[in-house]
């Protein structure tokens, strides 16, 4: 597994970990909604959308260091070939992306609850990538887990990655799916990506050692958890 904050080297490219996680899990979903939802053409236009917006978003990512460096890349432009993100890189291609994808949406007019669900499915998967791919270090332990600086730390990511897959094993299942509707889906995705973020940030060792609440994520991912409870039970509630 991979550290935290660690870079890969592909050629004349060094690219962070989280890129590699996020091609894994866009690779992995591809393949999951096409087997297991049955709007075809409506998978395909979200598909094609999402390929555009990532490409977007690496080209963002790839020439942000012109704007920083400017006139020095622009005489010497064989080191853009060595340079990629920078400061604020990853939010600006973040932004980008999400942008080209909301104009295809808006234009193809295929934004709706189904794809809420879809990109919640999709953060599954980039939570259970990262999870197996990059180690996560909890509270401290005795003689077991991830060893640093001698000391023994929970796995963390473990356990976030036994809670996505849960998570998405449970989705996959077609009578689950034929009997749930969308927005009970969207329940079940919002209740297991709130507890995997209440998890990850509450449980996680931050750079001073100290583990405990670390404000609006945690809020953010409890208010996910009661809503996702109450998509799931309010069908339920209101027949009773």
């Amino acid at each position: 597994m991979l550290e935290p904050g660690s870079t890969l080297s592909v050629g004349p490219l060094q690219l962070p970990v989280q890129l590699l996680t996020f091609a894994v899990a866009v690779l992995l979903f591809s393949f999951w909604i096409k087997r297991v939802d049955s709007e075809k053409e409506s998978v395909s236009a979200f598909l094609q959308a999402g390929g555009n917006a990532l490409v977007v978003a690496l080209l963002v990512y790839k020439l942000w260091p012109v704007l920083e460096a400017g006139t020095d890349l622009l005489v010497n432009p064989t080191r853009l070939l060595f340079y990629n993100g920078g400061a604020y890189g990853l939010e600006a291609a973040a932004v980008a992306g999400t942008l080209m994808f909301l104009a295809q949406g808006i234009r193809g007019k295929w934004l709706d609850l189904k794809t809420i669900e879809w990109l919640l499915a999709l953060c599954a998967f980039l939570g259970a990538a990262y999870s197996v791919l990059v180690k996560g270090y909890g509270p401290a332990v005795e003689a077991w887990g991830w060893e640093q600086d001698g000391r023994h730390y929970l796995p963390l990511n473990l356990w976030e990655a036994l809670l996505m897959l849960s998570v998405l094993m449970i989705l996959s299942f077609p009578r689950m799916r034929q009997k749930a509707s969308t927005r009970e889906r969207v329940g079940v995705l919002l209740l297991g990506l709130g507890l995997w973020v209440i998890l990850h940030f509450t449980l996680s060792v931050g750079e001073t050692g100290v583990t405990g609440w670390m404000s609006y994520r945690e809020e953010a991912g409890l208010a996910a958890v009661y809503l996702g409870a109450w998509l799931v039970l309010k069908k339920r509630t209101v027949s009773a």
